[in-house]
């Protein structure tokens, strides 16, 4: 791992991510790029004529901000560079040159709920959706980050084979606990035998070797993704998402969002390959 994106808007949660970020870059030698967006503030309603004097006044401050944090919470052997990005979306980020090496994101989230998470949704659902590279989201202080005991919840079919690669070696580096979940509801029963099987070929592909398999039952996959989290009291859940988009969002959803969203465990989400296809899909939201 050589650099790890952390989006800061100053507010607890995301010095929470930054703390977090701070401890994995030290255990992996890698860079954080510590990122503030801004909206410039415009005269009128004509976005192209900007307001240069109080623009100065919120960059002024911005850069204040970013260099206390930097200051009061870097730890020893870290290396942070900062950004400041004008009217930027958040979404956008990683499609900028100097950040298209980056190998995590880490981010904090409040979350929503409501009314405001059907028609607005959080910002790191977004990034969880279009990002191309593993999504880490803290919503709580963690004063010590570790990876000791972690929950992977999927269906454990083909398609989280080919992109598995890719998280396996970092959450190797905490030689953690793998708790395979495969959360089994009444509108998709699947049995033991066969969920066993095809997990315990899941860890013997990877060659897992401190690991368990749970068949969990529950009212939603969600649900059960949750409950199991907090049952064995996981430092992490780890989800893959295939990102849709438009229509099929609105109609599908998508079950890593709504994990990222209402879980209080950390939760670290990856990116499925575009046009990977199950014919047999437990978790069709995915």
């Amino acid at each position: 791992m050589k650099k790890i994106l952390v989006p800061t808007d100053f507010s607890d949660c995301s010095r929470n991510a930054f703390k977090a970020a701070m401890q994995i870059a030290v255990r992996t030698n890698a860079i954080i790029e510590l990122v503030h967006v801004y909206d410039r503030p415009v005269i009128g309603f004509v976005d192209l004529n900007i307001d240069h004097k109080k623009n100065k006044k919120v960059l002024q401050k911005t850069q204040h901000a970013m260099k206390t944090m930097v200051e009061t919470m870097r730890i020893e052997n870290s290396v942070v560079n900062t950004h400041i990005l004008a009217d930027t979306p958040l979404t956008e980020i990683l499609d900028q040159k100097k950040f298209k090496d980056v190998d995590l994101v880490v981010m904090g989230s409040q979350g929503s709920e409501g009314i405001r998470e059907l028609f607005i949704g959080s910002n790191t659902e977004k990034v969880v959706r279009k990002s191309k590279v593993p999504i880490l989201t803290l919503k709580e202080d963690v004063d010590i980050f570790d990876l000791k005991n972690i929950v992977v919840a999927s269906n454990f079919y083909k398609e989280l084979e080919g992109v598995f690669k890719q998280i396996d070696d970092f959450l190797n580096i905490f030689n953690p606990h793998f708790n395979l979940l495969k959360v089994v509801t009444p509108g998709n029963f699947e049995t033991s035998h066969y969920s066993r099987k095809i997990m315990q070929g899941f860890a013997d592909n990877f060659q897992m070797k401190d690991y368990s398999i749970h068949i969990y039952n529950d009212n939603s996959i969600e649900a059960g993704i949750l409950n199991f989290a907090k049952d064995i009291e996981a430092d992490a859940i780890v989800i893959a998402t295939h990102g849709r988009k438009g229509i099929e969002h609105f109609i599908n959803g998508s079950l890593a969002e709504d994990v990222v969203n209402h879980a209080i465990t950390p939760v670290l989400s990856f990116k499925l390959k575009e046009g990977e296809k199950n014919d047999n899909v437990l978790f069709p939201m995915l």
